[in-house]
This record gives structure tokens, sequence and C-alpha cells, in this order.
């Protein structure tokens, strides 16, 4: 599905206009979100995930090897994927410092 780009987000009715993400500081509706998955964008997703399973396509020779687009798409992803994993991380420990706060009251 990914890797055609045949995904069809469609946000449940009545949260078009949720903000999901902002890009540049432009907030990014959650309407919107379809505007940015092309083919490209899934075909770039279906190659990183099999990076991250499968490791370097051209094995382990290193990353030199690789072509130009390729490792610009890898990086890119994963600074996405951190800066997430970053905020789960700290939306996690903030809401156990106010479960803490609740439970000492």
């Amino acid at each position: 599905m990914f890797r055609e780009g045949k995904h069809n987000y469609r946000p449940r009715k009545g949260r078009e206009n949720v903000i999901q993400t902002a890009v540049d500081g432009k907030p990014i509706y959650a309407r919107d979100i379809p505007k940015y998955c092309t083919p490209e964008f899934y075909q770039a997703l279906s190659l990183w995930g099999t990076f991250k399973i499968m490791g370097l396509p051209n094995g382990s020779i290193g990353w030199a090897n690789e072509p130009a687009d390729f490792v610009e798409m890898v990086l890119a992803l994963e600074m996405e994927d951190s800066a997430i994993n970053e905020e789960q991380r700290i939306q996690r420990e903030a809401e156990a410092k106010a479960k803490q706060r609740n439970t000492k009251r």
C-alpha cells in the first residue's frame, strides 16, 4: 500500500481542522495531509522502512557508495523520527509529573 502510494488518508468527520503538526512553523491541518502524501513520499517511506530493517542497499560498504538522494531521504526521515520520539518523550514526562502532583494532593 505505501510502496505504491495508494494510502488514502482521510481525517475523521469533525477533525478536519485539527492541527496535526507544523512544518517550518506553518500548521498542517488534518484535511491537508493528503496533499503531502504523494506517491514519492510513500516510496521514500517504504525505502526508509526497508533500510531500518535490512540496512544499506549496497551492503555494509558504507554511505559513500549510496546514491545522494537515498542518503538525503534517510537523513530527513531519521531526523523527523527523532523529533517525533523526542516530542513523545517530553509529553510522557509532563504527563508523569502531572500525575505525581495529583497523587500528592
